[in-house]
């Protein structure tokens, strides 16, 4: 694998990137593996960024209706929780179209715990978005 350098000269490193097929309408939620930040190097959380990104989404044509993607941390793998002190990436339906492509970049706050996954949720009402993906990438 390639690390690959976006134009603001971050490096992506494909350890720290997951993509997740968006879950089924229904209040659904899925989670990607946990990535351990100590596994980062001596880059330190004041040089981490975290992006978000939500592919087009078709079938989202609702426009009360969003899905969310959130930060979830925690200390260990398998103790993650919501992160509020980063903003979920809310798309909101469009009606006929459905939603444009969605992205947020974001630095990692110092109390960060150690692991960070994205989790999606897909409410009621959303639509039929199962080969759309979300993409959590970490970059340096």
């Amino acid at each position: 694998m390639s690390i690959q350098i976006n134009q603001q000269k971050q490096v992506l490193d494909p350890n720290f990137s997951a993509d997740i097929s968006i879950p089924a309408a229904g209040g659904a939620d899925v989670q990607t593996t946990p990535f351990d930040l100590s596994q980062a190097g001596d880059a330190g959380l004041d040089h981490i960024f975290g992006e978000l990104l939500v592919d087009a989404l078709p079938n989202n044509v609702t426009s009360s209706i969003s899905v969310a993607v959130s930060l979830y941390a925690g200390a260990t793998a398998g103790s993650l929780a919501l992160f509020a002190e980063v903003p979920a990436l809310s798309v909101p339906g469009v009606a006929t179209t459905g939603s444009a492509q969605a992205s947020f970049q974001f630095r990692f706050p110092p109390d960060t715990p150690e692991f960070v996954a994205a989790n999606v949720h897909a409410p009621t009402g959303v639509g039929n978005n199962t080969a759309q993906k979300a993409h959590f990438n970490i970059r340096f």
